[in-house]
Formats: C-alpha cells, structure tokens, sequence
C-alpha cells in the first residue's frame, strides 16, 4: 500500500504542543478516501461495542477512511524529528457532517465515525484529545485522535491487507473559504460551473498518466494511485480572489521531485523567478528587477521569506510576530532592519505590504498556472504545477518556456524570468 500513496502533508499544532508540552503535527480528515479491506465486517464487529443494525455501509466507510487517515500521519511522522506526535483532527460536532453541505462526502456520517473513535479508544487503541471552543464560541481547537503504541501494532497488521480507496468521486473541487479557512457555502453560476468543469476535465486527463517518483526516505519506487493528483482549485470570499490550485502531489520535495517521471520519461521542472514581486511591479505597469530577492544586508532566503509575511499580513506589527517566531534566534532588531530593507529596495511596492496583497497575487499566479496546464493538456503532454513552477517531460522543456513567457505576458505585459530548478 506504501507504494501506491503520496503522503499528505501535516502541520505544526500550536495549541496541543502548548496543552500537552510536546510537540504535535496533526492534519484534518481526508474523508474522499478510505483503506479497503477485505474482512471489514470482522474489523467493525470488534471495534464497535454495541451490534451495528443499521447503516452498516456507512460504519465501513467511516472505518475505511479512520484507517487511512491515521496511515497518513503515521508515515508523515517518518519524516519528523523524533518525540514528535502526530494525530488527526476528526471532527466530533454534527455540523462538520451537514447534510446540505457542498462540501460533504457522501455517506461518511457523525454517529458511525464518533462510535467507531470511541470503540478505538475504549480498547486503547486511540488517545483523545478532546477540543473546545473558546470564550467567543466562533473559534476554538478541534479534538484530535492519536493512535497509542497499541493501536500502532493494530494499524500495521490492518493496512498490510488493505488497499487506498477513492470513496466519493464526485467530491467538491471547487473551494470557497472564509479568512478564518472556513468553507463558506455558494450558488452555482455560470463561472463556477466552468470552473469547475474544466478542472474536472483537467484531473480526468492528468490521471491517464503513469506518474512515479523515488521516495526520499526508502529509496522505493512510488508508483502513486490517480487520485492523488487530482487538483482542487480554493478561492477566498469570493472567485476573484485567491484560487490557487493545491494537489497532493505537490508535498513532494524538491529531490523527490527531480526523480519524477510521467510515462517512464524522466523531467525537467521549470519556474517563474520573483513571482509575486515581479507580478506586482508588472501589473502596475512598471519593469522589475532581475531579481527581487536580492537586497543588500540580507540572504536571498530570508528576503524572500520576509517579502512573503510582508504581503500576507495585514498590519506591520503582525509581520514582525511573524518574523520573530520564524526567525526565533534573530534579535528583533535584526527582524525590523530586514522589513525596513525590503521596503528601501522596493519603495515602488511599499502601498502593497501590510495589506493582505495575497490574496490578488494568488489570484493572478493561478490564472497564469491553469492556462499553461491547459495548454499541456490540450497538447496530450502531463505536466504538474506547483504553484509558480511545472514539471513536464525533459523532450517538452522548450514547449514549457514558451508557453510560460507567453501566459505571464498575456496578464502582465512583461516578459517574465524563469529558472530551472
């Protein structure tokens, strides 16, 4: 089973590290997929406590995808500093499993994933952290399922028999989200429908491709299943903002990235130079910089992360917070010279920073990257984008830099740079 999955990524969770004093990562429920298998009854049966009288369909897919989930954070952690715990943060309230929700999948129900937690649980298999909410009752943490030592002996006789699943083909690809990252729920419109039709018909045509990639790690082939490819496109407030496209085949890392190959063809990834800076500079009407990211007093790598807080963040104060919990070894004097830096050397783009400038900037960038994904699929040529860079078979590394130079033109009037990673 390994080897026919990518492994999602999981995140740093501030607040159970800061409840429990150990440092956890922990990622939500990926409920469109499951882990199959094939005595599922038996497993049920012995997990749930009270005899399943109804609904038991529903009980095997809430099974299914719990087993895949907690696969998923079990092999993430693989690749984190040892003493990290890990965990999923399945919702326990009914409203995360609304009916009416676009957003739902289908046949994955409260009370089958809640009793199937707490069977897991009662036969020491799982460790609950429960969530709450805070005193506003608008935000709060989300509980979070953490398999014991036990339960890890159990997965890994479990998954050994079991193989990754699609449970709802049909899932929501198309995201609106709130600033809090909230699904917010909205009608179709005709610019919606051909949103997500032709992403649709662009998932549909990149899965036909056999795409494999060595595992850093195990040094195994990986071979992944379609479905891990599959793009969802997610906007924030409204369809002109934001939008960008997330995959999971983008957690790969770069070294793993440069052993992909689609069809048994080896690659070539290509990207855009100072994307955003450039874009900002270009769409103002203005020529930029060769390259953005180099300013006198700091690296290129700490520019590129201070420009990135500066044009994600709403106020001064909050970039410095920022900065100073990346950079926790950096005196804040230093973190206040290197944004003061960054606006002196790109006085044209000061009215940009401390505004939430992302939100346009991802809006931009992912218009330009689904244009040249479209272009590759119209020629039958796979390609994968990540963000501001694409990789497409090594004999079509041509084929990418011009339909790059050309999409970016067609929303900038500039030529862009790109590099070869």
């Amino acid at each position: 089973m390994r080897n026919s999955i990518i492994v999602p990524r999981i995140t740093p969770n501030h607040a159970l590290t800061k409840k429990t004093g150990n440092t956890y990562y922990t990622r939500s429920p990926a409920y469109n997929l499951g882990a199959s298998h094939s005595d599922i009854d038996s497993l049920l049966d012995a997990i749930v406590e009270v005899p399943i009288k109804r609904h038991r369909e529903k009980y095997r897919r809430a099974l299914q995808t719990i087993a895949i989930n907690l696969f998923f954070v079990e092999q993430a952690k693989k690749k984190l500093e040892s003493g990290t715990y890990v965990g999923v943060t399945f919702p326990r309230t009914k409203n995360y499993y609304c009916r009416g929700s676009r957003y739902r999948i289908k046949n994955i129900a409260f009370q089958p994933v809640i009793n199937i937690l707490d069977g897991l649980e009662n036969k020491g298999l799982l460790r609950l952290h429960r969530g709450y909410k805070r005193s506003n009752w608008t935000t709060g943490v989300l509980s979070t399922s953490e398999l014991t030592q036990s339960g890890q002996s159990w997965l890994q006789d479990v998954i050994q028999e079991c193989t990754p699943i699609e449970l709802d083909t049909n899932a929501e690809i198309i995201y609106l989200n709130n600033n809090d990252h909230k699904n917010i729920e909205y009608k179709d419109t005709k610019e919606t429908l051909k949103l997500r039709s032709e992403l649709q018909t662009f998932n549909q045509w990149l899965c036909k491709h056999k795409v494999t990639y060595i595992d850093n790690e195990t040094s195994e082939l990986i071979t992944p299943l379609p479905f891990f490819l599959r793009y969802v496109r997610r906007f924030r407030n409204n369809f002109k903002s934001g939008g960008r496209l997330y995959s999971t085949v983008q957690v790969l890392r770069k070294t793993e990235r440069r052993t992909l190959q689609f069809n048994g063809e080896d690659t070539v990834e290509l990207d855009f130079k100072s994307l955003h800076l450039r874009l900002l500079y270009n769409m103002s009407g203005l020529p930029s910089p060769h390259d953005c990211y180099k300013i006198d007093g700091i690296s290129r790598s700490m520019a590129k992360q201070v420009a990135l807080v500066c044009l994600n963040t709403k106020s001064y104060e909050s970039a410095c917070k920022a900065l100073r919990k990346h950079y926790k070894d950096k005196p804040y004097d230093d973190i206040k010279q290197a944004i003061k830096a960054l606006i002196d050397a790109h006085p044209s783009l000061e009215e940009h920073f401390f505004t939430e400038t992302w939100t346009t900037l991802h809006y931009w960038d992912s218009s330009i990257a689904f244009a040249i994904m479209k272009s590759f699929q119209q020629k039958d040529i796979p390609i994968i984008g990540i963000h501001d860079s694409f990789v497409v078979p090594a004999t079509a590394e041509d084929e990418l830099r011009d339909t790059m130079n050309r999409e970016y033109k067609a929303l900038a009037n500039y030529d862009p740079i790109i590099s070869r990673e």
